[in-house]
């Protein structure tokens, strides 16, 4: 009889699979939930990390305007091809009337992103440590800030190895750490094709959602491919959002296709309004009263109001921030007044997350019910930009973030799939792929 390779996780529990931030979509009165299975003690210490992974180490104020991409479209993922010229870029600001001196390091991880076994000079080749200094002062003092730019890997050190990564950036002078951001170094072997496919009629809400598809043909060197290789999928690339496909199969030889089960869907709506604070005009769309006298200045926004998008954006499109970084671009303070569709108790827990925090769920971008208007508000410092954003609340224990979002937008989904191989010699998850591809 012929064997038949269709696997789900619950079959390789003897396997070395370690799941990365499960989420699971359920019904909720007041919107969409989702259910995260991080664990409740560390949720506590660290902050609830719902888009992002709670490895993160979250920014102090002071530190303003992260991006990090590929250099020359910082907009697009994180992902460098192993032994290729390509490079990253990270840029961000930091509040202080004077300039200062960072130290970066990296750090490999494995696919849970736990540290991994390898030591530092088996995935690096060259200098280990390097510096950021030389910052750029604003023209304007109102809002004293320096802005600082760096590019790796260059001609000091290369990556050996491909995986998952972290960079951690330091207070050189304090040797405090103030953020780490993730990225990944991608081997580019093997063709892989994904897809997506419309799911309808999975809640009550009426919500649709998208199922995902990769078919991956395997090197040569993968010889057990049901044991050595794992996959995960992200969306928007939003990390915290990652999902191990619990079914593949590899029945035909040189090939694997995996997917996410009916229980694993992604919702295919999930959409962001637009902060366009590029010019600070008084405008019918958005832009309600701007104060110049103020300092900083200070804009107020029209309300949000659930279930009613006045900006709607197709992700992909000049996502995640397009920051004015020159010198006469100023900060501001925002007010943003945000309108639930149904009643919520004054004591719930609504965020503002978004571009120019990096999608943490931080305390001082929680929101706040002013009974007066009955409208729930916060303030916050922004560089002028354009930028995407969405308001989340978060239940009692912090294991759920219900989304306050327009649950019947039509905004494409942008998602990356993920292909890792188990080193059967060292150990470690290489990453043998990252595509990016786009719902339907």
């Amino acid at each position: 009889m012929d064997q038949v390779h269709l696997f789900s996780k619950d079959m390789l529990k003897y396997k070395y699979w370690a799941p990365a931030f499960l989420l699971i979509f359920c019904a909720h009165c007041s919107g969409e939930s989702y259910k995260f299975g991080s664990d409740s003690n560390q949720r506590e210490s660290k902050g609830y990390e719902l888009f992002t992974l709670d490895e993160q180490e979250v920014p102090p104020g002071s530190i303003k305007s992260i991006q990090f991409g590929k250099t020359g479209s910082v907009s697009n993922a994180p992902v460098i091809t192993l032994g290729s010229n390509e490079s990253l870029n990270l840029s961000f600001d930091s509040i202080s009337e004077e300039g200062q001196q960072f130290r970066l390091e990296i750090t490999h991880h494995d696919i849970d992103w736990s540290r991994s076994s390898l030591p530092i000079e088996f995935f690096i080749d060259g200098q280990q440590n390097f510096y950021v200094t030389g910052g750029r002062r604003s023209r304007f003092r109102d809002v004293n800030y320096y802005h600082y730019s760096t590019t790796f890997p260059d001609q000091s050190f290369r990556f050996l190895v491909s995986g998952n990564y972290l960079v951690h950036v330091y207070d050189n002078e304090s040797n405090d750490e103030l953020f780490t951001l993730p990225f990944f170094v991608s081997e580019n072997v093997g063709r892989i094709s994904s897809r997506s496919e419309k799911v309808f009629n999975r809640s009550r809400s009426g919500r649709a959602f998208e199922q995902l598809f990769t078919l991956y043909n395997y090197p040569e060197f993968v010889q057990f491919p049901q044991f050595d290789l794992s996959f995960r999928y992200a969306q928007n690339k939003l990390w915290g959002t990652t999902k191990e496909p619990d079914i593949f199969d590899t029945s035909v030889e040189g090939e694997v296709e995996f997917h996410l089960s009916r229980d694993q869907l992604y919702p295919a709506d999930f959409d962001f309004n637009i902060l366009d604070l590029q010019t600070l005009r008084i405008n019918v769309q958005q832009i309600l009263d701007v104060n110049l006298v103020s300092e900083p200045i200070n804009v107020v926004l029209r309300e949000d109001v659930q279930n009613f998008s006045t900006i709607p954006i197709k992700v992909g499109q000049q996502r995640f921030g397009t920051i004015d970084n020159n010198r006469t671009s100023r900060y501001v303070d925002v007010n943003f007044s945000f309108v639930p569709r149904l009643s919520l108790p004054p004591s719930a827990d609504i965020y503002l997350a978004g571009d120019f925090n990096q999608w943490h769920i931080q305390p001082e971008y929680k929101l706040s019910y002013d009974s007066l208007s009955t409208w729930w508000k916060t303030k916050a410092l922004i560089k002028q930009g354009s930028y995407a954003y969405k308001y989340v609340q978060l239940s009692n224990d912090g294991t759920e973030a219900i989304v306050l979002d327009d649950a019947f937008s039509r905004q494409r989904q942008e998602y990356t799939s993920f292909v890792y191989f188990l080193d059967p010699n060292q150990r470690f998850y290489r990453l043998l792929q990252a595509q990016v591809f786009y719902g339907n």
